[in-house]
């Protein structure tokens, strides 16, 4: 989201950005520019209460002040006095409660899903599961039988590869109807913004369209900002460049990157299986992808990770823990290996192996390095992912000469 409101703001936009207490404590940076940044109270603790908890307390928290803040924002345009009004709103896709929000205050709002296009379209195609039967799983579920319910997926989505709390038994399990309830919800939105690139999920695109007409794939945000503005604030931690020396003392492609980001985390064992492979490993930051000692990425398959390794021409082994995950590392096969469900130490040990120096490793090599060529060449003049952006940014201005002409005030 950061990355997204730096383009924005490059764009000549003005973006105020709104996070709860807890992040903005954690954000090197203050109102300027065309950025300014705003707090919410979390209104719950952050020691692993379920998601859908969270969410229902950010709605509770956090609307009373949204609400004030745009009442106190329409006032007037005039410098010196009241911000300028706020004329469009973009939200995480998974909080519907600021889409009610933003139609009780006549106000165009757009949802952004960090996730991959695939898993969205698997989201949205959650009702026709459970009216084909395929979901709820049972006992006696063949976990490697073939799903025809997810169209444009048919030929290779099994079902282990659905997104993990599918797995329920029950269809009241709350993470499931979260996910039912919030995707739905996204097709209220005026556009729908994808960090996804159009030549990686072009059929999937087209299916998610037959239900939200406006989408926006601007992939890979990470490094459009990057392009943009020499710089990019997506973190909220701390970068380690400690291993800048010592990487670039290691012959090429001999480096195995090991980052399973903020919430996944590996255990002393299972750290203990990848030495036992024999290769070299790091696992500091996503900059470690970029430079040529690396030759592998061992990663839980996150979107964005999927990303930064496809960027960077990086063949990926994916071991895959939780909600999109599943679906990613399935996605992504040409340009890596899928080790999900099957994780023990000879698994393990076997498929590193097999990422770095076996039969299909070069070929794996051939496909993220034409990959990354499709990437980079998305973010450039004339690439799909700068024609989208600026059809975005072109969209929102001018719903905000239209709000502004219709409140008489300067846009």
């Amino acid at each position: 989201m950061l990355g997204l409101s730096e383009l924005f703001t490059t764009a000549g936009l003005r973006v105020t950005f709104i996070t709860t207490e807890h992040n903005l404590r954690k954000l090197p940076t203050s109102s300027a520019g065309y950025m300014s940044f705003r707090a919410v109270p979390d209104g719950h603790d952050r020691s692993g209460r379920h998601i859908g908890a969270r969410v229902e307390s950010l709605r509770v928290h956090a609307t009373p002040v949204l609400r004030a803040m745009q009442m106190g924002s329409c006032g007037g345009g005039d410098e010196g006095s009241s911000p300028p009004p706020v004329t469009c709103a973009v939200t995480d896709g998974i909080m519907s409660f600021l889409i009610d929000l933003a139609e009780e205050l006549v106000i165009p709002v757009f949802c952004f899903r960090a996730i991959s296009a695939c898993c969205l379209w698997s989201f949205l195609c959650l009702p026709r599961l459970i009216e084909d039967g395929v979901l709820p799983f049972h006992d006696e579920t063949d976990m490697d039988e073939r799903i025809q319910s997810v169209p444009g997926m048919e030929g290779f989505l099994r079902r282990r590869d659905l997104p993990s709390f599918c797995r329920t038994k029950e269809l009241a399990d709350p993470t499931f109807q979260l996910h039912l309830i919030e995707t739905q919800a996204a097709i209220r939105c005026s556009g729908l913004i994808l960090n996804t690139l159009d030549p990686l999920e072009s059929t999937v695109l087209s299916h998610i369209r037959s239900q939200i007409p406006n989408v926006y794939p601007i992939c890979p945000i990470h490094a459009a900002a990057i392009k943009s503005t020499s710089t990019c604030m997506g973190s909220l931690r701390d970068v380690d460049r400690s291993c800048k020396e010592w990487l670039d003392a290691q012959p090429p492609k001999s480096i195995v990157y090991v980052s399973f980001e903020s919430i996944a985390v590996m255990s002393r064992d299972q750290l203990l299986e990848l030495v036992n492979s024999g290769q070299r490993f790091c696992g500091p930051r996503t900059e470690v992808l970029s430079y040529a000692a690396v030759g592998g990425f061992l990663t839980h398959s996150g979107w964005n990770s999927t990303l930064e390794s496809m960027f960077e021409g990086v063949p990926m082994l994916c071991w895959p823990f939780f909600t999109d995950q599943q679906i990613n590392s399935r996605y992504v096969s040409e340009v890596g290996l899928d080790m999900k469900d099957t994780c023990d130490r000879v698994t393990v040990e076997r498929m590193v192996r097999e990422l770095m120096e076996g039969v299909r490793s070069d070929c794996l090599r051939r496909s993220a390095v034409a990959m990354a060529e499709k990437a980079k060449g998305s973010v450039g003049e004339g690439g799909s992912s700068c024609v989208e952006l600026k059809r975005l940014v072109n969209n929102i201005r001018s719903i905000g000469t239209r709000e502004c002409q219709s409140r008489h005030l300067k846009p």
